[in-house]
C-alpha cells in the first residue's frame, strides 16, 4: 500500500514537472518573450495622474468612446476606469494566460470590459480613441510604429513612464515620487 502511494506521490510530482517545463518552453519560443514587460500594475501617483487625465480625455471626447490597455496585467487599471464610465468600452489585452485569467475573473460583473489573451501586437488598434500603456522601453518603437499605422485621427496615448523614441511627445509631465521613472507621456495621433 506504501509503495502504491508513493508511487502515485512520484506520478503527481512528474506531471507538475512536464507541466512546469511546458510552461518555461512556451514562453522562451514566444516571438516577444525577451520584450514583454513583468507584471507590474500602474501605481501611486503616476496612476493617480492617468486617472485624472483619462477623466478629462473621455469627457473632451464626449464618453461612449472605445479605450485600449495593450499589456493590461489584472486590468486594475481598466477596473478603475470601467466604473466610473460604464458608457465606455474598454478592452485590455494580456499576453500571460494566467494574468489574462486574473483580468477575466476581476472584470466578468463589468459589462463594458473585455479582456483578450494574445500578443497586442497581432490586434487591430484601430477602433481605439484612448490608448493607454505601462509597458517597456525596447518594445514602445515597435508599438510606436503600430499605433501610427493603425490609430485613427485624433487618438490619444498616455505612457505610463516609458516613451516611443521615434516620436516627440505632445505633452511630458514630471511626476515628483519616490523612484527615478516617474513621467508620463501624452501622445495625440
Amino acid at each position: 500500500m506504501i509503495t502504491f502511494i508513493l508511487f502515485i506521490i512520484h506520478i503527481i510530482l512528474l506531471a507538475a514537472l512536464i507541466y512546469i517545463w511546458t510552461l518555461i518552453i512556451r514562453l522562451i519560443i514566444n516571438p516577444h518573450f525577451r520584450e514583454c514587460p513583468p507584471f507590474i500594475p500602474s501605481f501611486g501617483k503616476q496612476k493617480k495622474f492617468i486617472l485624472a487625465r483619462m477623466k478629462d480625455e473621455i469627457e473632451k471626447k464626449g464618453g461612449n468612446i472605445s479605450i485600449l490597455d495593450p499589456g493590461c496585467g489584472i486590468a486594475t487599471l481598466l477596473i478603475s476606469l470601467a466604473k466610473k464610465y460604464p458608457d465606455c468600452n474598454f478592452v485590455g489585452i494580456e499576453w500571460r494566460k494566467i494574468t489574462a485569467k486574473i483580468a477575466q475573473l476581476r472584470t466578468h460583473n463589468l459589462k463594458n470590459v473585455k479582456i483578450v489573451c494574445q500578443d497586442f501586437f497581432d490586434y487591430p488598434f484601430n477602433d481605439f480613441q484612448i490608448i493607454v500603456c505601462f509597458l517597456m522601453q525596447p518594445i514602445m518603437q515597435e508599438l510606436g510604429e503600430k499605433i501610427k499605422n493603425e490609430c485613427q485621427s485624433g487618438t490619444i496615448v498616455i505612457s505610463n513612464t516609458f516613451y516611443f523614441p521615434q516620436i516627440k511627445p505632445d505633452e511630458l509631465i514630471k511626476i515628483n515620487g519616490l523612484y527615478k521613472f516617474n513621467d508620463v507621456y501624452i501622445y495625440k495621433f
